[in-house]
């Protein structure tokens, strides 16, 4: 099975001249994958997109009734759903647990705006790497849902019990982990080596989010058409086309 990646800038495509016309869009770009040339797949890349941006958020109020807060980052507000947000990741000094007003929170923006509605952010920050998934404050260790080996996954969930750090980020539920697809087959060392980097990213994070001022950025995602490319080349995409060399 063959399979390409064909990236062209939005204005270059018949019957999106009137949409990149607007400045918000001018270097947007879209990225067809094809399998056996049938399109399969397509992706909006937007050199604007501030999804998976992690700032230090600034609680500007918490509205009991719909259960959320509202959160200032960089010159932007977002919602921040308490139901979702059990553990708020807290940049101050807490005498409690419950959130409010004027409180520092470590946030990553997790989808965009609309017409109708604001930014959404979450203290559940995620990375994702080739083998696994890390995601703060979620409880314990998952697999995917096509890895169906038993032993595997009891050997993973032991050597994570015995990796310290994990261990005790796991037991403080301040970390959880998705074990990816693609880690069955590989050595559990190096799911375990990838874990922990994620672990100990997140608390450079943390560290560096404490020396910020509220609403500073901390971390600024990667373009999405990188990431899309990173994942081409994970799935072996065996072409990918270019159509314009401003891209």
């Amino acid at each position: 099975m063959s399979s390409k990646l064909v990236i062209e800038k939005l204005n270059n495509i018949s019957g999106f001249e009137r949409i990149s016309e607007n400045e918000d869009y001018l270097n947007a770009v879209l990225a067809f994958r094809f399998e056996d040339d049938n399109l399969e797949e397509i992706n909006f890349c937007d050199d604007k997109n501030i999804v998976g941006n992690i700032y230090v958020g600034y609680v500007k109020g918490v509205v009991k009734n719909i259960g959320a807060a509202f959160v200032e980052f960089g010159d932007k507000t977002g919602y921040f759903s308490l139901k979702d947000n059990k553990s708020p990741v807290y940049l101050n000094k807490k005498s409690s647990s419950k959130i409010c007003s004027g409180d520092r929170v470590l946030v990553q923006v997790s989808k965009d705006k609309s017409k109708t509605k604001d930014y959404t952010v979450t203290s559940a920050i995620e990375f994702t790497g080739d083998l696994s998934l890390f995601i703060a404050g979620a409880a314990g260790i998952k697999f995917s849902a096509k890895i169906k080996d038993d032993d595997f996954k009891k050997d993973v969930i032991r050597e994570a019990n015995n990796a310290p750090e994990i261990s005790a980020a796991l037991i403080e539920n301040k970390a959880g982990f998705l074990i990816r697809t693609n880690a069955y087959g590989k050595e559990i060392r190096d799911i375990i080596f990838e874990m922990q980097t994620q672990l100990n990213y997140f608390n450079y994070i943390k560290e560096k989010a404490s020396h910020k001022m509220p609403r500073d950025i901390v971390v600024k995602s990667e373009h999405p058409l990188i990431q899309v490319i990173k994942n081409a080349h994970k799935d072996n995409v065996g072409e990918v086309v270019i159509e314009d060399k401003e891209v």
